[in-house]
């Protein structure tokens, strides 16, 4: 890595997540190869459609009142909507879950074009936000017209999302350090 100095461990580990058939496999590899990190990356996985459900339930993990639903793949961010839906972006497989108020978990939203979902808000109409940080974008999920588009582009490493009453996005982006605010209603 010409003179950079790296954590080894914390890049094999993100090496490890990059699914094979992927654009990014073989970099991967060669970049693993050259580091001298032995890797076993994971085979692609097939798309999912658009919408599926996944058998989950809520556990009592112990008399705490800790409940636990099991099953994702890199949870990032999350949000509650309206109507007590929650929401995880599921940043390894670049998907956004809904987990319905009893519990029934599906994949609303899979793939292009997510791209490393991690930061998610919620506003009041419930359309949902998502900090797209691979992508460097922002997404605008309606539910009302089942859509995804790219509300916002060029940022930099989109991290983090809050949502004021007033229609302003707070947007943390980890690229620049700095944090920015769009007005979207």
């Amino acid at each position: 890595m010409h003179g950079e100095i790296y954590n080894k461990t914390k890049v094999a580990y993100y090496l490890r997540k990059i699914p094979s058939g992927t654009a990014r496999y073989k970099d991967a590899q060669a970049l693993a190869k050259s580091l001298g990190i032995q890797l076993t990356l994971v085979p692609a996985q097939p798309s999912v459609k658009k919408t599926q459900t996944i058998k989950s339930t809520v556990k009592p993990v112990n008399n705490s009142g800790k409940s636990q639903i099991k099953g994702f793949n890199g949870p990032a961010g999350i949000a509650k909507d309206s109507k007590g839906n929650i929401y995880v972006a599921n940043f390894s497989d670049n998907s956004i879950i809904q987990i319905k108020s009893g519990g029934v978990k599906r994949v609303l939203f899979k793939d292009k074009p997510l791209n490393g979902p991690l930061g998610l808000a919620i506003d009041i109409y419930d359309n949902i936000y998502v900090a797209n940080y691979n992508s460097n974008e922002i997404l605008k999920i309606s539910l009302k017209n089942n859509t995804i588009n790219v509300l916002y582009k060029n940022l930099s490493r989109p991290y983090s999302l809050m949502m004021d009453s007033s229609g302003y996005l707070f947007v943390t982006e980890q690229g620049s350090d700095s944090l920015s605010r769009f007005k979207v209603f």
